[in-house]
């Protein structure tokens, strides 16, 4: 009775030792990635570099608002300023090379650099961006990768630059405003479509599409597409493609239609 009184007590005091190790490796572990400490391995993920408020916060939700591809943050934030299961936070520098290691940046499936919220002067925020471009690019040639990058600037004659830079896309911020506000003016309600195209709530979404072996024309794919309850509305930044229906489609065509999801769903199926 003894020696099983003191064999009990044994595995009771071992067990609790056990547990109690688990407990403060997972509570080292969850501090660790509120800190932005932990290493990311995961692949095909978003990387977002700079946190700026409202706008990296909904850009964040609008990406998770899809099931599969989850998202990494770098900044030097103390704290992780998001809390989701797909969502990852990685503290660092972000012109450094080891900072994009850490955040498994080779094997992500796009790059997007925000302008920063703290700098109030365009020129300096633009010439940060584009530091941090140069060192993805730089980053991406030392490891033979090719990473697509998009950035957030503020002046449009800046562009050229960061096309230098090897920018694949630009997305003008205040420029962009504007031009929503000035054609608002001249073509009334034109702004509740883009609206409608911008917000995760709307029915519609432009979603990629790859160009089917069957279609020789333009005018190929817009029938297929319009049968499909899509519209076919540009080929990449062409959006004059509706007036070259006759055109051959190119091999490599981006070409980008106006539908809702469940449509998608059945058009990449197909």
């Amino acid at each position: 009775m003894i020696y099983g009184i003191i064999v009990i007590l044994t595995g009771l005091v071992l067990i609790g030792a056990v547990i109690g190790k688990i407990t403060e490796k997972l509570t080292s572990l969850k501090k660790l990635k509120e800190e932005g400490k932990l290493n990311y391995k995961g692949t095909n993920h978003f990387l977002l570099i700079g946190w700026n408020n409202h706008k990296t916060r909904n850009t964040i939700e609008e990406i998770l608002t899809a099931p599969v591809n989850e998202v990494v943050l770098i900044d030097t934030l103390d704290k992780s300023p998001f809390e989701h299961d797909r969502f990852h936070y990685v503290q660092g520098d972000p012109t450094d090379y080891h900072t994009l290691e850490r955040a498994n940046a080779a094997a992500c499936e796009c790059v997007v650099i925000f302008a920063p919220d703290n700098v109030s002067e365009p020129i300096l925020a633009d010439g940060y961006t584009l530091i941090i471009a140069t060192t993805i690019e730089s980053f991406a040639e030392s490891i033979g990768a090719n990473i697509y990058t998009i950035a957030e600037i503020l002046k449009e004659h800046h562009q050229k630059n960061f096309k230098h830079a090897k920018v694949d896309e630009f997305i003008l911020s205040q420029q962009s405003v504007s031009h929503l506000l000035a054609n608002s003016c001249l073509q009334k309600g034109s702004s509740q479509f883009f609206m409608n195209l911008l917000s995760k709530e709307g029915d519609g979404d432009l979603y990629k599409v790859d160009k089917k072996a069957h279609w020789v024309t333009y005018q190929d794919a817009f029938e297929e597409m319009l049968r499909s309850g899509a519209i076919l509305v540009s080929d990449g930044k062409d959006t004059t493609i509706a007036r070259r229906k006759n055109d051959k489609i190119p091999p490599h065509a981006k070409l980008f239609v106006i539908c809702d999801n469940e449509t998608y769903t059945k058009i990449s199926r197909s």
